[in-house]
């Protein structure tokens, strides 16, 4: 099968699809399958493509590979825009897989997602799982098949499939299935995916049976207690990338998480770099805001700046004058405003601020207000800073508001990368990565500390790369 052929000039043609796989003999449709003519109108090509994806997506839904593969195949010479090419990938990959072959499918999922909606990503997504697993028995993990042969290293990847960690753990394994697949195959670890339940117990027998199996190395789980139960039985020598943070440290475990205070941290840093001196704080009365307090707070007073006023709200209510009015009178000299948010709670702060006149002060937040929640309140945050993770803002593929599941792929990514990188030399003291999730660098506990975040800002209602216009930098210091 032949791509669908891009028409939107010289950038859309680099991106053509050069070595596309081909169905095998037995699943080709008979060779006198019609391929008609190109239309000459645009409007009439856009029609047939779309009627044809539909009609092998319909086809795929009924379970008729077969009608599906000869749809697909009847637009093989048609031209495409970018999203068509990529739904027509995420269906050639479907049909591949329906047809029992998976190999083949992989080599159209480790096309580009981003010109996908987020539909079709979640599509994508199942799709790539379909297509590497590979039963063990009833009740298997998924393994990716790994060309390096039974010498390559074997890394065990222990993720929930059940409880309050499933979701995630679905997410995180689609980022390092990603990962894997972009790694080239003599350089791939063989991983396996080890199905856990959510109790500790259930993580450490199966970090056991991994130990026993001659694993070279463990990443996860997810659950706090989980990791310090598993690090416990860790065999000398065995390296782990724990996916959160514990209080235990020891010799070859590294831990991973995205956690908030970085972003915190990350706040302060860059805006004395950017001339700050006077924050006032805007944080909820509860163990989140006091986090994101602790963090920005002793980062930012630490170099030279000052916490003017801090302001706690409370997270469930909506209207909060009389706190932000108190402190707009404790923070006259500030000259910013550090503000802990959802993206709806920033929704209702940011207008009542306005309406106190603070509304010239730039604000920073941190990514928390970059969630689905972002769309119905997007205006009301015209012209706020925050970091966030390259991955989701140099693509620009959540314009609208980045969902859980895109940051927590991002974090697979992550993770299968740092693996490589922890593979290579499990005794290094000094584990960095430029990644998808950010800068990050190994602290002397093995801590992963992200520090290089992307800027973004929301502007009318949606989100753009880089600081606001409305952000005042190159203040001088205050006296």
């Amino acid at each position: 099968m032949l791509p669908l052929r891009a028409r939107c000039g010289i950038a859309a043609a680099i991106l053509l699809w050069c070595c596309a796989p081909h169905f095998s003999a037995q699943a080709r449709p008979p060779p006198s399958a019609p391929n008609p003519s190109v239309p000459a109108d645009p409007a009439a090509t856009d029609l047939r493509i779309e009627r044809g994806l539909a009609a092998a997506q319909q086809a795929l839904e009924r379970g008729q590979t077969g009608v599906a593969e000869t749809e697909l195949r009847l637009l093989e010479a048609a031209p495409g825009t970018l999203d068509q090419q990529a739904r027509y990938a995420v269906l050639a990959a479907e049909t591949l897989i329906a047809g029992g072959h998976p190999r083949e499918a992989r080599r159209w999922l480790t096309r580009s997602t981003a010109a996908l909606p987020p539909a079709w990503q979640a599509r994508h997504a199942t799709a790539l799982r379909q297509a590497m697993e590979t039963p063990l028995g009833a009740a298997a993990p998924a393994v990716p098949s790994t060309p390096a042969g039974p010498s390559a290293p074997v890394v065990a990847a222990l993720l929930p499939r059940g409880g309050r960690w499933a979701n995630a753990a679905a997410a995180i394994q689609d980022g390092m299935l990603r990962a894997y697949l972009e790694t080239p195959p003599e350089q791939r670890a063989r991983l396996k995916f080890l199905p856990i339940e959510e109790s500790p117990d259930s993580a450490a027998a199966a970090a056991q049976q991994a130990l026993a199996g001659h694993v070279q190395g463990i990443i996860g789980p997810l659950d706090k207690t989980a990791i310090d139960r598993v690090a416990a039985r860790m065999t000398p020598g065995i390296p782990m990338l724990a996916l959160n943070h514990i209080e235990r440290s020891q010799p070859g475990l590294f831990q991973f998480a995205l956690a908030p205070e970085d972003e915190a941290r990350f706040v302060a840093q860059e805006t004395l770099a950017r001339g700050h001196r006077y924050a006032w704080a805007i944080v909820p009365a509860d163990a989140w805001g006091d986090r994101h307090l602790a963090a920005f707070q002793d980062r930012f007073q630490a170099n030279g700046g000052r916490i003017q006023a801090v302001t706690r709200y409370d997270p469930e209510r909506t209207d909060f004058q009389d706190v932000l009015r108190a402190g707009l009178r404790q923070s006259r000299e500030a000259d910013m405003i550090f503000l802990a948010a959802s993206a709806v709670q920033a929704g209702a702060l940011c207008p009542q601020l306005r309406f106190l006149g603070a509304g010239t002060l730039p604000i920073y937040a941190t990514s928390a207000i970059n969630s689905e929640a972002l769309g119905a309140v997007g205006r009301d945050l015209e012209g706020i800073n925050f970091p966030d993770l390259p991955w989701l803002i140099d693509s620009g593929a959540a314009p609208r508001g980045a969902s859980a599941a895109m940051r927590l792929q991002a974090f697979g990514i992550d993770a299968f990368r740092l693996w490589r990188k922890i593979q290579g030399n499990p005794a290094t003291a000094d584990l960095q990565l430029n990644g998808a999730t950010g800068a990050l660098r190994a602290d002397a506990d093995g801590r992963l500390r992200r520090t290089g975040l992307a800027w973004a800002h929301v502007d009318q209602g949606e989100i753009k790369p880089g600081l606001s216009r409305h952000s005042s930098a190159g203040v001088p210091p205050r006296p």
